[in-house]
């Protein structure tokens, strides 16, 4: 997707996200690098445009640690594939967090949006 339209819209669970410390950098995260390290690998994951990565940051939703599961539902986000919905609404049917449950909710509905091209694509007057 263009820049400036990532820039102009973001599902508000990822903008909560990004506006507190980075994700996974908390106290009980310090004391554990490898909650630190998958942070890292999840934000590269979220950078790729495969299935395999994709699946690797599903299965990192229903992580215990929930430094990890806020990591990555932002590269879910990121990722930006409507593929990802089935296992966010398994994931919020599974989750009893009401903050978490709400993230989840707002990444599935900004998963569900139609792209801005094909939403063009299906509006002749838009290319007038």
């Amino acid at each position: 997707m263009p820049a400036a339209e990532s820039s102009t819209f973001r599902p508000a669970a990822l903008q909560r996200l990004s506006a507190t410390q980075p994700v996974g950098d908390d106290t009980a995260s310090q004391e554990n690098p490898g909650v630190v390290d998958r942070v890292a690998e999840l934000q590269t994951l979220a950078m790729n445009n495969d299935a395999d990565s994709l699946g690797q940051i599903i299965v990192s939703l229903s992580d215990p640690d929930p430094g990890i599961r806020a990591a990555a539902l932002a590269a879910t986000i990121q990722f930006r594939s409507p593929t990802a919905i089935p296992a966010l609404q398994d994931q919020l049917a599974r989750t009893a967090a009401p903050q978490e449950k709400l993230d989840l909710q707002q990444a599935i509905d900004f998963l569900a949006l139609p792209p801005l091209a094909q939403a063009n694509s299906n509006n002749p007057s838009a290319d007038n």
